[in-house]
């Protein structure tokens, strides 16, 4: 968050029962960025963080327009992403190598964890010419297979990530602060009082009204009870 810091606890210290509060088992601080003269910016905020369990590594999208990549077993640094020309709002990844960025610079970039050098920007659902909107949430499905991003242009993009194509644009009422791919639907929410279903291809399955005026972030579970699967 805004206190330019990440801080890492054990799951046992959550836990109910605690006899006393938890605190954080270690405290990650991101790199200054050197400047002219041997001065350095300050410590940019984290403004999301995303796991790729598969390679033990965590990333943390931040606002001096970097990407930086964690070792979750040893929590050192091991790599940064630059390409972006604004800060980062947020990050996602899944197992198949792919990590996906959404920038205040209007874009979002596909990097290979493998060789996090290089990235490649996603078409724009933005028509040729119109100022790109900061991109507020990004989320690449389970499969590896589809990336979902939006932000305040009012707008859900989907990709198709092997060929990098944009397959769908799913206008909504207002900006977009949270995406989350959940079964075979991609759950949208922001700055409205609703939250959208949509399918694979693009089409509104739903559109439910909340009592919050805004949504920010999704979780979702999978439950398993005999036969029954939530």
């Amino acid at each position: 968050g805004g206190d330019d810091c990440i801080k890492v606890w054990t799951v046992e210290s959550l836990l109910p029962g605690q006899l006393r509060a938890p605190q954080p088992m270690h405290t990650l601080v991101h790199p200054q960025i050197e400047v002219g003269r041997g001065g350095r910016l300050p410590v940019a905020e984290t403004n999301g963080l995303a796991v790729n369990a598969s390679r033990s590594t965590f990333y943390s999208a931040c606002g001096d327009g970097r990407a930086y990549a964690w070792d979750s077993t040893t929590l050192k640094l091991k790599d940064k992403l630059e390409g972006h020309t604004n800060y980062l709002h947020c990050v996602s990844c899944q197992g198949n190598d792919a990590v996906v960025t959404g920038s205040e610079d209007g874009t979002v970039r596909v990097w290979d964890a493998r060789d996090p050098r290089e990235s490649e920007e996603l078409a724009s659902p933005v028509a040729s010419g119109a100022p790109p909107s900061w991109i507020g949430a990004v989320d690449i499905d389970p499969g590896g297979q589809w990336v979902a991003a939006g932000g305040g242009g009012r707008y859900v993009g989907m990709w198709h990530l092997s060929s990098r194509k944009l397959v769908a644009t799913m206008p909504t009422c207002g900006a977009v602060h949270a995406l989350s791919f959940c079964g075979d639907k991609l759950v949208s929410g922001g700055a409205e009082p609703a939250v959208y279903l949509w399918t694979r291809s693009g089409k509104l399955a739903a559109r439910v009204t909340t009592p919050q005026d805004s949504i920010y972030s999704f979780a979702s579970r999978s439950l398993s009870i005999g036969n029954l699967r939530e």
